[in-house]
């Protein structure tokens, strides 16, 4: 259950914001914003496996722990390069 929890519901999650995305991606920066908006759908998951493992309804293991193990340094990522890109741009269009 731990690659179900950890890896595909979060997948699918994903999944479904691009599906939802107006309009599609079509490069890396939309991937990029993509991602960053389902960030909190994603954390929000974290907690959740989180707060049902606490209260014994399910027995999740390290699914949560695995979860923002990877889940916070790919969204330090993903923000450092928001504000790459957002400084780039903002460099661009002053010139």
């Amino acid at each position: 259950m731990l690659y179900f929890y950890a890896l595909m519901l979060p997948i699918i999650i994903l999944v479904i914001a691009y599906y939802k995305s107006t309009p599609t991606p079509k490069d890396f920066y939309g991937y990029l914003t993509l991602l960053f908006k389902s960030f909190p759908s994603l954390f929000a998951y974290g907690f959740f496996l989180y707060f049902l493992d606490m209260e014994k309804y399910i027995d999740t293991g390290w699914s949560f722990y695995s979860l923002m193990f990877f889940l916070v340094p790919i969204a330090i990522i993903v923000l450092f390069l928001k504000v790459f890109y957002w400084f780039k741009w903002k460099k661009k269009a002053i010139s």
